[in-house]
């Protein structure tokens, strides 16, 4: 083609006159490149055996902040495990700055290696920690997992008693004791959680999924609405689809359970 000139790859030679093309190195994702998609939803409604199985299958990132907490406190540097230690033996909440702190870090270090989708189990968990959050990362899809209470009760108090050792455990004392924390989530969900759900959704990015059904069902109807998200949000070679929007149309999709706050296509 007259007038064009095709570069060709740079080239050096090596110690023995073999020529080498040299490539450009692989582009490096960055905070930039992650998607995130909250799972929400009451004490007991199922949230990290959802996580951890779509994370299994899906090959995503599940941040799990209960179990990273709870390795920061048996592993992690004395002075932040001491003020983890306090804060769950005084019922107060773990200090934002030592959670995000946390949170970051794993964030950074996984997107470094190329891992881009995560799934938040359960945080942030109400409208001051999502602004906390909305200061380094961008929440695309809330999925609301809604049981009813007393549902929630029969798995957090009751199925658990079940298969207490009576030998070895005050079943009295046991019981009584997860009453106790069961009625303390409960009344955050209630409250906190229940008003990021109702903002979120206002955004127009929440999807409520039917939670009282048998595990499988529920799953099915979690990975259908995450596959929807996977598609609709699948970059474009290097970069993301452009025409990727979020409406705020609400409807009932149809799909058993599911209602949908709708990703355009």
């Amino acid at each position: 083609m007259a007038g064009i000139t095709i570069p060709s790859p740079p080239v050096r030679r090596t110690d023995d006159d073999d020529a080498m093309v040299i490539t450009s190195p692989p582009r490096r994702h960055t905070l930039d490149d992650a998607r995130f998609i909250l799972v929400i939803g009451g004490p007991g409604s199922g949230k990290s055996t959802v996580c951890a199985r779509l994370a299994a299958d899906l090959d995503l990132i599940h941040v799990d902040l209960d179990a990273m907490l709870l390795d920061l406190e048996e592993y992690g540097p004395e002075g932040a495990a001491a003020v983890v230690t306090a804060a769950r033996e005084e019922g107060r909440p773990v200090p934002i700055g030592l959670i995000m702190s946390l949170l970051m870090e794993k964030i950074h270090r996984r997107v470094e290696k190329g891992d881009c989708t995560f799934l938040l189990d359960g945080f942030p968990g109400s409208i001051s920690d999502y602004f906390h959050c909305a200061r380094f990362i961008e929440i695309q899809h809330a999925i609301h997992l809604e049981c009813s209470p007393d549902s929630l009760h029969f798995r957090s108090v009751v199925l658990p008693g079940a298969s207490v050792d009576e030998e070895e455990v005050d079943e009295e004392e046991f019981f009584l004791e997860r009453e106790r924390i069961f009625a303390r989530r409960l009344a955050q969900y209630s409250s906190e959680c229940t008003q990021a759900i109702h903002f979120l959704g206002a955004k127009g990015i929440v999807s409520t999924v039917a939670a009282d059904g048998m595990p499988e069902e529920v799953y099915g109807r979690v990975k259908r609405v995450v596959d929807r998200f996977l598609d609709d949000f699948a970059p474009s070679g290097d970069e993301e689809d452009p025409s990727a929007s979020i409406s705020t149309t609400s409807s009932s999709s149809g799909d058993g359970g599911v209602r949908v706050f709708h990703l355009d296509p």
